[in-house]
């Protein structure tokens, strides 16, 4: 069973959000009106409790589109979940010891049909050839890690 989630930053307060993904479609234009689609993390919040032992009410965030992210269903060496845009530094199995960590970010890349971390020593599969993976950061909150890392 596949464990699907999506992460985004709210709008409002910047912060990070976990859950499902919803997205609403923008209405058909009229008068030349620029509007765009709306995208929400849905998750449980246990601060809104629901009566006789119900589960958690669902909640509806808004989130910045450029932010939203998907599971890889990988977690890295610490336990950590790896999304898209999330930047880690990680060894090859075929890499001797001493060299270099890479840093890279992580894409959904639809020519390969799967997860690629992208770095400037080139393009790699998120599979079993990457040993000792970390994720340091993301591309939203920390993007000089791409610049320091290469």
């Amino acid at each position: 069973m596949r464990d699907i989630k999506f992460r985004g930053k709210e709008i409002d307060t910047g912060k990070w959000v976990y859950g499902g993904l919803f997205k609403e479609p923008a209405p058909p234009q009229c008068f030349e009106k620029t509007l765009e689609d709306k995208y929400w993390i849905v998750y449980p919040d246990p601060r809104y409790m629901s009566d006789w032992n119900l589960p958690y009410q669902m909640v509806r965030t808004d989130v910045d589109k450029e932010t939203v992210g998907q599971y890889t269903e990988l977690k890295d060496e610490n336990g950590k979940e790896i999304y898209e845009g999330d930047i880690v530094s990680f060894n090859l199995k075929s890499d001797s010891e001493g060299q270099p960590n890479i840093t890279g970010y992580i894409e959904y890349q639809t020519t390969f049909s799967g997860y690629r971390i992208m770095s400037f020593k080139g393009s790699f599969a998120l599979d079993y050839n990457i040993k000792d993976i970390e994720v340091i950061g993301n591309i939203y909150d920390n993007p000089n890690l791409l610049e320091e890392g290469e």
